[in-house]
């Protein structure tokens, strides 16, 4: 895996994998990367509970999902260690402050990589009960941003890369929301066709970085920006 690549990234393929396979080994190896993001930081020192937003609202997805997906192959110490991790992490996201975030428009990509990682992790570790205030919250600022930062055919005023970006965010917040029965923001997620964007705005050529190219609008570049090589820098 490349020096791009945080530990929580390895920690979540490695989660997939035991999920796929049930190997008692892959699920040792997502939990072992979860425990070196705070005992042996990569060099960028990319922690949960602290630094850029959008950096801790990746390693915070990461944990989340590596949590839920390996969660049977872990010892009950383990599991212990890691939700105690997310827990304190939620504790600290309800005071941090973004002028992204403040926006009463909401239609910044900041809200969906923070906001909706936060709930990512709030549902992993099953704290919305306990959290209902912020939890309530957290899904009203996601209605807020999915109804005025996309148009019908999922155009964001900052371009392609940054609706990519916000969507490995998004997407999972939607989803593990659904999994718990919980449908409020269905109709709002529903009534974009973000797929039409990618058909209507793609070109067919490719770039030497081996990237398909898309019209370029916004601040953001000509590239779908959804892998976390990009998400996390």
């Amino acid at each position: 895996w490349s020096s791009d690549v945080c530990s929580s990234d390895l920690a979540r393929e490695a989660a997939l994998l035991y999920l796929l396979t049930n190997d008692i080994k892959y699920a040792q190896i997502s939990y072992q990367a979860l425990y070196a993001v705070h005992n042996d930081p990569d060099p960028d020192n990319r922690l949960l509970a602290a630094g850029y937003g959008l950096s801790r609202a990746t390693v915070g997805r990461n944990f989340a999902i590596a949590y839920d997906w390996a969660y049977s192959g872990w010892t009950s110490q383990q599991r212990n260690y890691i939700r105690g991790k997310v827990t304190a992490a939620l504790d600290v996201w309800e005071d941090f402050e973004h002028v992204n975030l403040n926006n009463p428009d909401m239609a910044s990509n900041w809200v969906a990589v923070c906001r909706g990682g936060e709930l990512v992790m709030m549902l992993a570790v099953y704290e919305e009960g306990s959290r209902s205030n912020r939890y309530n919250q957290l899904k009203e600022w996601l209605r807020t941003h999915l109804i005025n930062g996309y148009g019908k055919l999922g155009l964001s005023q900052e371009g392609i890369g940054y609706t990519s970006y916000a969507g490995i965010f998004l997407l999972p917040a939607i989803y593990a929301l659904q999994s718990v029965g919980d449908t409020e923001l269905d109709a709002e997620f529903d009534a974009i066709n973000f797929w039409k964007l990618a058909m209507y705005a793609g070109a067919f050529m490719i770039s030497k970085q081996s990237d398909r190219q898309f019209l370029q609008s916004g601040v953001s570049s000509e590239i779908i920006s959804d892998e976390d090589r990009k998400s996390v820098v």
